[in-house]
């Protein structure tokens, strides 16, 4: 196996020992693929559909309604922990606002279906008249500030990277005010632009106002934690695990799969070589060259629209939002001390521990996307990448007395009409060998704990059966198990039925939901995996009646995604003015 690196080398990859960096590891490839970077002249809409599905997955799932939740109560807890180091500590809150606080992704989603792109009439008005229609505050986002907002040992900043047009903090401070956000005031409000200088100067002269030094920080992007962030890709994740104790603690980051400083396209203003571009993108996803993709399907709009997602959950900002998510599981544990031998944790694989996105990203060059087989096949080879700070907590957590249970919906089959558990063997071997599974550790798979099951027909993929046969003490010896923690990238690996999240508001959800996001629940950001999050939001549709003769969950999101351009705006202004 090989890696071809940018320099066009080809390295041969040991894949036999656990790496000892928490850095990803791969023995996946970098490079250029025909099919989608040469195949044509590049359009607009061919580069921009890429951003579809991770705007899906922000605009319809609830998915990512629960990690919003998640990451608010990890601000919420990191935020009690310095205020309780002291009695008469005083900590500086510094918050982001867009798609920190403020779900923005119809600006860009107006970007797929038109020639649109961030030129400064547009960001200007999208600034000035737009955003306070477009957009709503994220679930968790008033609830948390209101919560310390009156607080008089927290200080509150509201800090955004923004042009200079003339009236932009009144703009800001407007849209604020129009979505419920408190303290959307001059004093509160800062816009960092070249004329007021970088957000690590405003957090410099935050702190010299206000006389504390004690922060916590909160943005969707690398660059908004008050720190130069270095602008190259390998400084950028080098920069991330380096300052691996802050995530979570002092750094609290919101996933955002649609834009950042990893992915080389929305921002960039002006006239685009699209040509260029594509070619740039697609070499730098990581993709397993090795592996045959002729029993995945031909889905050529599929892939494409994969990508930025999949550019996401290779980024560094990824990184920094798995260290995040393992940092704070790793205090609550130590402090909750579960050590009796009834308590487990329960561990998706896929999406959670291992990272297959080198396979999806071979799919998506060869213009396929997944079957069964497909990831069977390439499952075989043990080749996934382990997934930042996740072996880090599972050793932990099984130090501090739980049980760890592995609950996946792989088969243990290769192929069902197979004998032997082939994939069950492998599965155990690449846990083993990447540092995750040891000693008294439960691996369930797809067909365990569904004694009905006809010997000649499929598991279900439900794990809810499985998730009951561990309290019910089927795989401990009738022994019955507290489950005290979940971890997984689909809701329903964390024992929660999701349909409910696609309407409304948090106020309207069950506690159940909102009480235990980030608590005993563990989510980690996955938008490529649509099966996970799309086909929960197409069961809801069709409960409701909504849409009901589209059988295609795709369709579905493309018919309800918002988009926001520029003309549309223009034309409702004149309307107003007429």
């Amino acid at each position: 196996m090989y890696i071809q690196t940018k320099s066009g080398l080809d390295t041969p990859v040991a894949v036999t020992s656990p790496p000892t960096s928490s850095a990803p590891t791969s023995t996946a490839a970098q490079v250029e693929q025909p099919h989608l970077s040469h195949r044509k002249t590049v359009t607009h809409q061919d580069l921009f559909s890429e951003l579809k599905q991770a705007i899906h997955w922000k605009q319809c799932s609830a998915a990512f309604k629960a990690i919003c939740l998640q990451t608010f109560a990890f601000a919420e807890r990191a935020l009690e922990a310095k205020l309780a180091k002291d009695p008469h500590a005083q900590v500086n809150l510094v918050l982001d606002i867009d798609d920190c606080l403020v779900e923005c992704s119809s600006f860009f989603a107006g970007m797929m279906d038109s020639d649109e792109t961030m030129t400064p009439e547009r960001n200007n008005e999208w600034w000035k008249n737009a955003q306070k229609k477009q957009s709503t505050p994220l679930p968790g986002a008033l609830k948390f500030i209101n919560k310390f907002k009156d607080n008089p040992r927290v200080h509150i900043t509201y800090l955004t990277s923004r042009g200079n047009p003339e009236g932009i903090e009144q703009w800001t401070i407007d849209m604020l005010k129009e979505l419920g956000f408190p303290l959307a005031d001059a004093g509160h409000v800062r816009v960092s632009n070249p004329s007021t200088g970088r957000k690590p100067d405003h957090v410099k002269a935050i702190k010299e106002k206000n006389g504390i030094q004690e922060c916590l920080l909160m943005g969707d992007k690398l660059s908004d934690f008050g720190e130069p962030c270095p602008k190259d890709h390998d400084n950028r994740r080098k920069w991330v695990h380096e300052r691996k104790e802050k995530w979570g603690r002092d750094y609290i980051v919101m996933p955002n799969p649609v834009y950042g400083m990893w992915e080389n396209l929305t921002h960039d203003m002006g006239k685009i070589d699209y040509q260029e571009k594509k070619a740039t993108r697609d070499s730098s996803l990581r993709q397993d060259i090795s592996f045959t993709t002729s029993s995945a399907k031909d889905d050529p709009v599929k892939a494409r629209e994969t990508l930025q997602g999949l550019h996401y959950v290779q980024s560094p900002a990824y990184d920094a939002y798995m260290l995040q998510l393992s940092n704070i599981a790793k205090d609550m544990a130590k402090e909750k001390q579960m050590t009796t031998r009834s308590s487990a944790v329960v561990f998706d694989i896929d999406g959670t521990l291992l990272s297959n996105s080198p396979w999806r990203a071979r799919l998506c060059f060869d213009g396929k996307s997944g079957t069964q087989d497909s990831f069977n096949d390439w499952a075989q080879k043990q080749d996934a990448e382990a997934i930042v700070g996740m072996r880090e907590l599972v050793n932990e957590l099984r130090h501090q007395g739980y049980q760890i249970y592995f609950v996946t919906n792989r088969p243990s089959k290769l192929r069902e009409s197979d004998r032997e558990e082939t994939l069950r063997k492998a599965t155990e071997q690449e846990l083993q060998g990447k540092g995750f599974m040891s000693g008294h550790d439960k691996l369930i798979m797809r067909e365990d704990g569904n004694p009905s099951i006809e010997a000649d027909q499929p598991a279900p993929r439900d794990k809810a059966s499985r998730m009951q046969a561990i309290r019910d003490g089927e795989f401990n010896r009738g022994q019955r198990t507290n489950i005290k923690m979940f971890f997984g990238d689909a809701m329903k690996d964390l024992d929660i039925a999701p349909k409910e999240m696609h309407q409304g508001t948090e106020d309207n959800w069950s506690k159940s939901i909102t009480g235990s996001m980030g608590q005993c629940c563990f989510l980690c950001p996955n938008p490529p995996f649509s099966k996970g999050w799309l086909t929960h939001y197409v069961e809801w549709a069709r409960e409701k009646g909504i849409e009901t003769e589209i059988v295609d969950g795709k369709s579905l999101a493309d018919r309800t995604i918002k988009h926001w351009h520029l003309s549309d705006n223009c034309l409702v202004l004149q309307k107003e003015a007429a």
